[in-house]
């Protein structure tokens, strides 16, 4: 049989199957057999269900195999092989097991290639399939699917249920390597700035940054020798993944309902999330922002590294506005007040309240001269206590930003924190791949954003592996 012929025996064998499905609703809905339990109902109804997810998906793949048949497709086709750096051979047709959607698995005539310079079997690809986003043996709304699952539920395990309550069974080792190619190949897309974020004007707005640091166990194996079942002993280490939080405010102060913020993190370090605020932030086109304020705690890391990110951003300065998060501030304050041993509790809490209402009457002067008297001769932690805050002296002016009508707290990154990292990421007895902590970062941070559609963009850019 031919290769022509072949996909004609194809595109035949899935119009006789959806006739076929057709037929088996129809005979449903015209069956005279009354529903007359709670029971029958709940059967009927999956059983038409299962039967449309099934045309559904033998739909899709006769328009996916009628597409790469087509003339337009195959010179597209042509156009992609040409571009590889290497010549690439046609080997011929092969049949593809594809999952849907439903979660049918059907097989798909396309052409496949391998380079000319190798003949290690497993290094060619179906470019035809490669321009449909069609990765892993899997379509892109499956992809999607099975991403937006594993990173919105609890574990793997909730989401390979969930799954099979609709017909889509996968066990949960296919589950991790779908999830983290599509994630791989969104961060790809987005390094390579191949998805504009497209977003509205900024123009007279007020954008507030922030970032923060949260904890997850990362397993590494343990050299030397093996349990009794023949299993690794593993170090599970902490460690600190980084995420930032890009938002609007209104007139009020509160979140801009209308936009959705941008959040995203990586565990590869302080220099890697400023990277990534920078990415975000031109492409915001940030020099059009009325305000843009950096609101944060006292960690040393970030702020070393705020007046370059502005600086490297062509930022006015009197644009730009920095605060320590208010609370944090207060932390420290009633940590100051407890160290002083000489002072009963009445005092502790009466000072502490002063230097409350003096920061948010904006009484810094005042202030600083409480905090300085207080530490008089300070050594140890009293001493650190205070270098906090004589340290972060520019970045407490809580009445200037209420003036400005700008927020006084890191609340959402906080917020952000609790839910990417910690309702996901970290529990009691979760140990997690470095690279695969790294993509649910990504996947879950969009998720949480409100911007899975621009994830989607990006995971199904054209691009081929090497």
């Amino acid at each position: 049989m031919d290769r022509d012929s072949s996909s004609d025996t194809n595109t035949a064998i899935f119009k006789a199957q959806i006739q076929a499905l057709i037929g088996e609703i129809s005979r449903l809905s015209t069956s005279p057999d009354p529903v007359e339990t709670p029971e029958q109902l709940d059967a009927l109804e999956q059983q038409i269900h299962a039967l449309t997810r099934q045309l559904a998906d033998h739909v899709t793949a006769l328009k996916i195999q009628q597409s790469i048949d087509g003339e337009t497709w195959q010179d597209k086709s042509h156009q992609l092989i040409k571009s590889q750096p290497k010549k690439q051979r046609n080997v011929g047709k092969r049949r593809v097991n594809v999952r849907f959607f439903g979660g049918t698995r059907l097989r798909i005539e396309v052409s496949y290639y391998t380079q000319k310079s190798t003949q290690k079997k497993g290094r060619g690809w179906y470019p035809s399939l490669i321009l449909l986003g069609i990765h892993d043996r899997c379509t892109p709304t499956l992809a999607s699917e099975v991403s937006l699952l594993s990173s919105a539920l609890c574990s793997f395990k909730e989401a390979q249920h969930l799954l099979e309550t609709r017909g889509c069974c996968l066990n949960i080792k296919t589950l991790r390597h779908i999830t983290k190619r599509y994630a791989a190949r969104a961060r790809c897309a987005q390094q390579r700035d191949e998805v504009p974020l497209s977003m509205p004007s900024i123009e007279g707005r007020r954008v507030v940054i922030s970032t923060d640091g949260g904890r997850v166990r990362i397993r590494r194996n343990k050299p030397g020798r093996k349990t009794k079942k023949g299993r690794r002993y593993l170090h599970t280490d902490w460690k600190e993944p980084k995420l930032m939080i890009i938002y609007l405010v209104n007139e009020e102060g509160r979140l801009e309902p209308t936009f959705s913020p941008f959040i995203d993190g990586t565990l590869s370090g302080p220099e890697a999330i400023f990277g990534l605020m920078k990415y975000y932030l031109t492409q915001l086109n940030i020099t059009q922002a009325d305000k843009v304020m950096f609101v944060g705690d006292g960690a040393r890391w970030i702020w070393t590294r705020v007046k370059k990110l502005f600086s490297d951003l062509g930022l006015a300065v009197t644009k730009v506005v920095e605060l320590l998060d208010f609370y944090h501030a207060m932390e420290h304050i009633n940590a100051l007040a407890k160290l002083k041993k000489s002072w009963s509790s009445q005092q502790k809490k009466t000072w502490t309240k002063k230097c409350r209402n003096l920061l948010l009457k904006g009484q810094l002067d005042t202030f600083l001269a409480q905090i300085k008297l207080a530490t008089k001769n300070a050594k140890g932690q009293l001493k650190t206590e205070r270098n906090y805050f004589l340290r972060n002296q520019h970045r407490l002016d809580y009445l200037g930003t209420e003036q400005m009508q700008l927020p006084r707290g890191s609340g959402a990154i906080e917020s952000a924190i609790r839910r990417v990292i910690n309702l996901r990421l970290k529990g009691a007895g979760i140990y997690w791949l470095e690279d695969t902590a790294s993509e649910m970062l990504l996947l879950r941070s969009y998720y949480k954003a409100g911007r899975w559609n621009l994830l989607k963009n990006m995971a199904n850019v054209v691009t081929v592996e090497s």
